[in-house]
């Protein structure tokens, strides 16, 4: 998460976050399918949830929700579900 951090803090792409300390995430999601030994930004994101409370967690995801939503209707180069996958996020 430090490292997520700092590429917020030094204005980088976090969208495509990838870091080859691996985070077991049999505790936060036992059905994901991990591709490869690394950790994404939606691993990171679902570990939010066991270190925020509730409201703070949902408002997150609302603030994630909202920045891609902008995302999605100002790009026209590539499809919202490419970057999604970039992500990490299953099921895309």
């Amino acid at each position: 998460m430090t490292l997520a951090r700092n590429i917020c803090a030094h204005s980088d792409r976090l969208f495509s976050f990838h870091s080859k300390f691996f985070m077991s995430f049999k505790l936060i999601d036992s059905s994901y399918k991990v591709n490869n030994n690394s950790t994404n930004l939606y691993m990171l994101i679902r570990c939010m949830e066991k270190i925020l409370n509730k409201d703070d967690y949902e408002e997150l995801i609302k603030l994630v929700e909202t920045e891609f939503n902008k995302l999605k209707e100002s790009i026209k180069s590539i499809d919202a579900k490419v970057i999604l996958k970039v992500m990490g996020y299953p099921n895309v």
